[in-house]
């Protein structure tokens, strides 16, 4: 499955630039905005008037209905002039009914015309190139949202632990990590371990806790708030006072049923107490 612009970039000259002799192609996105916008990081001075052309091209179109591919030997190109740009094919992309792209395909190596049955092809590899796109966009927007979540974690000053609904930690923020001095090696140990293996639990008085806290948010789908005293295992002579708050990541969408109840995970918040001890 195609998950980013540079795989589908690859695709273009494989599919097109050595299969099919092509000198160039180009691949541009439609934006949120209806603007196009190349997948080369770089544009020459030519490309970007390219671009400009199909963002008028496109604009001027009421529907997908109207689009189809185009030749620039073609009897019906009144309204774009592909000729003087050395461009033979544009491709529009469609992907559910919605235009998402536009594949430009520029003359032969050869300076032969492209055969009715390899502008066919293009039409079959255009299909895969529409859904590359949307597969692109959408993990682009996975992605940003990775990292935006990461900045969040990072910006806040207490303690965060993320575990999925298993109880294993999925991550840890460099706050946690700076409350019980933890190397970047250690902090690496315990991801994906089970909290069981990870933390121990005392009362304010010492008493050992059963390690059942988080087990019970997991399914009693209650947020937990609890004055302890935490340590990570392989620190066991670090124990910090805290207030411990475990609370659900998600809820999934839908009629309040038992089925929808399932969540993908807990966040525990780790509020360090030392300070007030002292």
């Amino acid at each position: 499955m195609v998950t980013s612009y540079s795989t589908l970039e690859k695709i273009l000259e494989e599919k097109f630039d050595e299969i099919l002799g092509a000198q160039r192609t180009l691949l541009y996105i439609k934006k949120d905005d209806g603007s196009f916008e190349s997948i080369k990081t770089n544009e020459s001075i030519k490309d970007v008037e390219i671009r400009e052309t199909l963002n008028s091209y496109f604009e001027e179109k009421e529907s997908v209905q109207q689009l189809h591919l185009i030749t620039s030997y073609s009897s019906d190109q009144t309204d774009i002039n592909l000729s003087n740009k050395n461009i033979q094919l544009l491709v529009p992309l469609v992907y559910e009914g919605q235009l998402i792209g536009a594949l430009v395909v520029f003359a032969k190596k050869s300076e032969a015309l492209y055969s009715d049955e390899e502008i066919q092809a293009i039409e079959t590899v255009s299909y895969s190139l529409s859904i590359g796109i949307q597969n692109a966009k959408e993990f682009e927007a996975v992605q940003k949202e990775q990292e935006q979540n990461e900045r969040i974690m990072e910006s806040i000053s207490e303690g965060i632990v993320v575990l999925n609904d298993n109880g294993s930690i999925v991550d840890v923020n460099k706050s946690f990590q700076n409350i019980f001095a933890l190397t970047d090696h250690e902090v690496q140990k315990i991801i994906g371990g089970h909290h069981s293996f990870i933390f121990d639990f005392t009362n304010e008085q010492g008493n050992v806790l059963p390690n059942d806290l988080i087990d019970r948010a997991l399914t009693d789908f209650k947020e937990i708030q609890k004055n302890v005293r935490l340590r990570v295992k392989s620190k066991p002579e670090l124990w910090k006072p805290v207030t411990l708050r475990i609370s659900l990541l998600a809820t999934k969408k839908g009629k309040i049923t038992s089925e929808a109840q399932k969540h993908s995970g807990l966040v525990m918040t780790v509020y360090d107490r030392s300070d007030e001890e002292e």
